[in-house]
C-alpha cells in the first residue's frame, strides 16, 4: 500500500464514496497543475478527459469528471489529508538528494502580500481609506530551497506593519546553522538586525539606495570584480545609522554593487563573513576596560565571498 493510501485510510477520506476517490482528485489536482497557466474547476474538468490523466490515474477511458463534482469532492476532503500529503512527499523529495547535497545551506526566501476580505465573512486589517469599510489580511511566506512552504497569517491591525509581521514570521520558527533567512526592504529595522545576529540568524537583505553608514574597513577587494550584468563597487564592515540618525555600533558586512544596463545601485547586507568575527573581537578588546563593555553573542560568521553574497540575494526572486 503507497503512502497515499495509508494517508486516505487513516482519514477514512473515501467513506461512502463510489467513484472519483481522494487519490483520484488529487492526481487530478497536480497533473492540472502542470499542465495549465490558469487552474479552475473546469479547466480541471477538461483535464480529466486527457488520455494522459485517464491512463495515470486509471479513470474510465473517456469518462470526464465535472466541475460539481470536483467541487463537491474538494468540499468534502480535509484539509489534513493535504497537509499530511505535502509532508509525506517533502520526505520522499530528500530521500532523493545526497548526502553531499543535504549538507549545502537551506536558501529561505521570505515575503509578504495583502489579500483582500469580504468583512462580512472575515475580520481584517484597516488600510489606507477606511470611509468604505474594506479590509485586508496578510500572508507571509517562507520558502526553503525550492518547494518547501510554510505560511504565517495575519489579520490584526498590529501586523500590517512588515517590520511586525516579517520578524514576527522569521522568529516563530527554529533556524539552523545551515539556513540563510534572504528578505527585502519591507524589514530594515536596525535593532531587528541586531536581534537576528544575536541569535546566530544568517541572513541578507537589500538597504535602500540612500542607507547611512559608518565605514569601518574593508572586508573583501572588489576592484576587479564583475560579471554579465552586475560591477562590484564595495564589500565592506560598516556601523548602520539607525531611529534619530543614531549610529549602531554594530558590524555588519555591505555590499555596494552596480547594475550595467541602467546604473542603479544595489546595497546589501548580511552578518556573514570571516573579518566580521574578528572585528568583534577586536571591539570587544578595546572595549573590556569600560563601565559597560560590549558583547556580541553571535560567535561564528560563515565565510561567503562578495558575488556568493549576491547569488545568494538574488535567488529570492
Amino acid at each position: 500500500m503507497s503512502t497515499f493510501d495509508d494517508i486516505i485510510k487513516s482519514l477514512n477520506a473515501d467513506k461512502w464514496v463510489i467513484k472519483f476517490k481522494t487519490k483520484t482528485i488529487f492526481k487530478l489536482i497536480l497533473y492540472s497543475i502542470v499542465e495549465s497557466d490558469r487552474l479552475s474547476l473546469r479547466v480541471m474538468s477538461e483535464h480529466s478527459e486527457d488520455p494522459l490523466f485517464q491512463a495515470m490515474s486509471e479513470q474510465e477511458e473517456g469518462v470526464p469528471i465535472s466541475y460539481t463534482t470536483i467541487r463537491n469532492r474538494l468540499n468534502s476532503i480535509k484539509p489534513e489529508f493535504f497537509e499530511k500529503s505535502y509532508a509525506a512527499t517533502l520526505q520522499k523529495l530528500r530521500t532523493q538528494y545526497s548526502t553531499a547535497q543535504q549538507n549545502e545551506y537551506n536558501i529561505k526566501r521570505y515575503d509578504s502580500t495583502m489579500i483582500h476580505t469580504f468583512s462580512h465573512l472575515l475580520s481584517g486589517m484597516k488600510v489606507g481609506n477606511t470611509s468604505k469599510n474594506k479590509t485586508q489580511t496578510k500572508l507571509v511566506t517562507e520558502l526553503t530551497n525550492d518547494f518547501e512552504v510554510r505560511m504565517d497569517f495575519f489579520k490584526d491591525q498590529a501586523h500590517l506593519s512588515e517590520e511586525t509581521a516579517l520578524a514576527e514570521s522569521i522568529q516563530s520558527v527554529m533556524h539552523s546553522k545551515n539556513d540563510l533567512i534572504v528578505f527585502d526592504r519591507g524589514l530594515k529595522s536596525r535593532k531587528t538586525f541586531v536581534g537576528f545576529d544575536d541569535k546566530s540568524l544568517n541572513f541578507v537583505t537589500r538597504l535602500s539606495d540612500n542607507a547611512n553608514y559608518q565605514l569601518i574597513e574593508m572586508h573583501s577587494e572588489v576592484a576587479h570584480i564583475e560579471d554579465d550584468k552586475l560591477i562590484f563597487l564595495q564589500d565592506s564592515v560598516v556601523y548602520l545609522y539607525g531611529d534619530g540618525k543614531k549610529l549602531v555600533e554594530h558590524p555588519f558586512r555591505l555590499i555596494e554593487m552596480e547594475r550595467k544596463t541602467d546604473k542603479k545601485k544595489i546595497i546589501l547586507l548580511t552578518n556573514m563573513g570571516d573579518k566580521l568575527d574578528q572585528i568583534k573581537a577586536k571591539i570587544v578588546e578595546n572595549d573590556s576596560n569600560s563601565a559597560d563593555p560590549v558583547n556580541f553573542k553571535h560567535s561564528e560568521s560563515i565565510a561567503m565571498s562578495t558575488q556568493e553574497i549576491a547569488l545568494i540575494y538574488k535567488k529570492r526572486w
